[in-house]
């Protein structure tokens, strides 16, 4: 059963997260960071990845982009994250035929491990899709990393570069989109995300704290994931 999700926000720290989490053997996170899932929807997001075609065939047949991203995800794998448990996960997540159970299946009851993935994108979901999120698992706990927004917005601006810091108009244009809006949003998501879950069900961090302290941090998520936190002074990872 998943146990929680990281909704982000973008560039806030949730890679920090993502991995730190990973480096506990009392968490298992999916192979691959941002699966999508949630908001593959492409009538009503703007971040779809190719797992809005629900057949796997569809996929097969039509969607030149699902080969591409399948051999990226098994290669990571591999060179970032060697075991057969996770190239067999990242296997049977590509073929997939989508839907909300196939999803919860991905994440068996049997394992013992805290089981979640990471998706920022998922800060700017609609309500109808963050009820499907608690319908799988009522007991399902939610983390929010926080950034400052101008800060934030900046980060994300430098990571898309060249294609955005080409002129002053395209800087302009990508931080008045509508994507950017969401993405920083944070009053809003916290209010769609606390109307469906209980509130002691969602934990918001900071994206300073993984600078300034660091080990604080991931402990606060352990004990808030019902982990050992004690684990946590153990890592020599916690300052990359």
């Amino acid at each position: 059963m998943i146990n929680f999700i990281g909704i982000g926000a973008t560039k806030a720290g949730t890679t920090w997260l993502f991995d730190r989490l990973r480096d506990l053997n009392q968490f298992r996170l999916t192979p691959i960071k941002e699966l999508h899932f949630f908001d593959r929807n492409k009538q009503y997001y703007m971040s779809p990845m190719t797992v809005e075609i629900t057949k796997l065939k569809d996929r097969v047949f039509f969607d030149w982009r699902w080969y591409k991203r399948f051999a990226k995800d098994i290669g990571r794998t591999i060179f970032q994250y060697p075991s057969f448990y996770d190239l067999k996960w990242v296997l049977k997540w590509h073929t997939l035929n989508y839907s909300d159970s196939a999803y919860a299946a991905m994440f068996p009851e049997t394992d013992t491990k805290i089981s979640g993935e990471i998706t920022p994108a998922y800060s700017f979901l609609k309500s109808q899709d963050i009820s499907r999120m608690f319908a799988i698992n009522n007991d399902l706990k939610i983390i929010f990393l926080l950034r400052d927004p101008i800060e934030r917005a900046w980060s994300h601006i430098r990571y898309r570069k060249p294609i955005v810091l080409g002129s002053f108009e395209e800087i302009k244009n990508f931080i008045d989109s509508e994507e950017q809006v969401l993405r920083g949003n944070y009053i809003k998501t916290m209010k769609e995300y606390s109307s469906i879950f209980p509130k002691e069900n969602i934990l918001i961090c900071f994206y300073d704290a993984i600078k300034n302290s660091p080990q604080e941090l991931l402990s606060e998520v352990v004990m808030f994931l019902n982990g050992d936190a004690s684990a946590v002074s153990g890592l020599d990872t916690l300052n990359n």
